[in-house]
């Protein structure tokens, strides 16, 4: 997957979604349901993509658009994470857009973190969230 500076890279799961075609209907459904995606549409390359690999994780990349800096993006489509229960674990890809995500919500998964917190580079994966 390619990912440009000027993006912004969610990776999450859904409870009991393990299986690709299951996550994807259910972001689909996630992203239309927040408004990310148009109504009478499955897709808006301008704003974001979005996938579903084999095991069930969900990425979403988010882009910049006129109105909205990335990082305001980023804190919006996390606001809606947050809201949804069935999302268990998300992780960001880091970068200077996710920086303030991270800076906040990574500390409380201390233990669960797979990179150094101190010293990130860029695309390193972080976990912003992770719910029993």
């Amino acid at each position: 997957m390619k990912v440009e500076d000027n993006t912004i890279t969610f990776r999450f799961c859904f409870r009991g979604k393990t299986i690709k075609t299951e996550s994807f209907l259910t972001l689909r459904a996630f992203l239309h349901d927040n408004e990310w995606l148009p109504e009478e549409s499955d897709y808006d390359t301008n704003l974001l993509e979005y996938h579903s690999e084999n095991d069930g994780t969900c990425v979403v990349t988010i882009k910049k658009v006129d109105g909205y800096t990335l990082e305001e993006l980023a804190d919006l489509f996390f606001a809606d994470i947050l809201k949804n229960k069935e999302i268990f674990h998300v992780i960001v890809l880091y970068n200077k857009h996710t920086d303030k995500l991270i800076q906040i919500h990574s500390g409380k998964y201390f233990n669960r973190q797979n990179v150094d917190i101190g010293n990130l580079q860029k695309l390193d994966e972080v976990i912003i969230l992770h719910r029993k």
